[in-house]
């Protein structure tokens, strides 16, 4: 229900001076919603970064947050939960897919950096979670030296909050700033971790990860050119926010009808689908509506 940044200093009389870093988010209902746009050509398809925030409302699902490719072969990039909620970034055996389980409905920031040109094998697949960079996983695949997947390449589809096979594996809950840079990684110094989020001390109980301004990463898409987009303000249409012009389309869905004003830096309070209940409640757009079971009361 909320994180620390819930309150927003109110206590003390003041908003968070970042409670507008993201302004809207986009939900996914789990079966039909889905965006999904076809690459152009990459500037530099052996180095990607992907970075974006989630909040789950379903787990022991299989659920893709973001895809390079449209079928199931070695080649397609996936990345999303297991359905033992394991988070995976994966192309068959390459990538990483973390030992920890993620079963919590609070948003949570990812960062994807591959770079196959990195001279350090275990180094060209690189995930932090929170700002925090993940080094325990079930799956630790190493791509050979420039070894290119579906992720970035030219005329494939590449899909937010589904499989497009199907579609299948769709994502249930929300989703907010999905930034993707073309031919740049961290690995190479193009970035570091805290260019996509930062440290922000509340009251005298430490710190907590926040997003920086939706502006920020839109200019570093901008900046990075290629097939590079950034979708934050009119996530839910698939806009493109960089000046790129990578707008995805959307399917089933729009941000009128999608999308919230429930973001990483001004939480709203949402059911969770760890509540236990005697009465099975249908959670539904983004966990801020819970239905009954019919006769229920």
């Amino acid at each position: 229900m909320g994180t620390p940044l819930q309150g927003r200093f109110k206590s003390k009389g003041t908003d968070w001076s970042g409670s507008g870093n993201i302004t809207r988010s986009a939900w996914f209902d789990g079966s039909a919603d889905y965006l999904t746009r076809s690459m152009g050509t990459p500037d530099d398809q052996s180095k990607w970064i992907v970075s974006l925030w989630f909040r789950r409302t379903r787990f022991g699902t299989a659920e893709y947050l973001f895809q390079g490719g449209t079928s199931a072969s070695s080649a397609t990039w996936n990345i999303g939960f297991e359905a033992d909620d394991q988070l995976a970034s994966v192309a068959g055996a390459v990538g990483l897919t973390t030992t920890r389980m993620f079963r919590d409905s609070e948003w949570t920031h990812l960062v994807f950096s591959y770079d196959s040109d990195d001279s350090t094998a275990g180094d060209r697949c690189k995930m932090w979670i929170n700002g925090v960079e993940e080094t325990s996983f079930t799956v630790d695949g190493n791509p050979s030296s420039g070894a290119v997947y579906n992720m970035n390449a030219s005329g494939q589809s590449h899909q937010i909050g589904a499989q497009l096979t199907g579609p299948a594996n769709q994502f249930k809950g929300k989703i907010a700033q999905v930034l993707f840079l073309d031919g740049e990684s961290i690995q190479d110094s193009s970035h570091v971790i805290g260019d996509f989020g930062e440290y922000v001390t509340v009251g005298d109980n430490g710190s907590v990860w926040a997003a920086k301004k939706d502006a920020i990463m839109a200019g570093y898409a901008g900046t990075a050119d290629g097939n590079s987009f950034c979708l934050s303000t009119d996530i839910g249409d698939g806009t493109d926010d960089s000046g790129n012009s990578n707008t995805f389309t959307a399917t089933s869905m729009s941000d009128s009808a999608n999308g919230s004003a429930d973001t990483p830096t001004t939480p709203s309070p949402v059911f969770s689908p760890l509540h236990k209940s005697a009465v099975t409640a249908t959670l539904s757009e983004g966990g801020q509506r819970a239905e009954l079971a019919s006769g229920a009361a």
